[in-house]
């Protein structure tokens, strides 16, 4: 499960609106509104993600799970 949280303070501190998030991942705002909702991205989209928002360690969250 993505540790929403986490991924949230991401954007947040990469001063990112969803608006502008999603268009540089390629998708719609309401679409990553969803997909944060529910806590569900590709490979491709977590992906995007780490680079967008400069992730130095994924695992902790999109594997958040598998840490605890």
């Amino acid at each position: 499960m993505i540790n929403i949280d986490k991924l949230n303070g991401k954007i947040a501190e990469n001063r990112l609106t969803r608006e502008k998030l999603a268009k540089a991942m390629g998708i719609s705002t309401r679409g990553l509104s969803l997909k944060l909702k529910k806590g569900v991205f590709n490979n491709v989209e977590i992906e995007k993600l780490v680079q967008i928002l400069k992730i130095d360690n994924p695992i902790e969250i999109f594997f958040d799970d598998f840490m605890s």
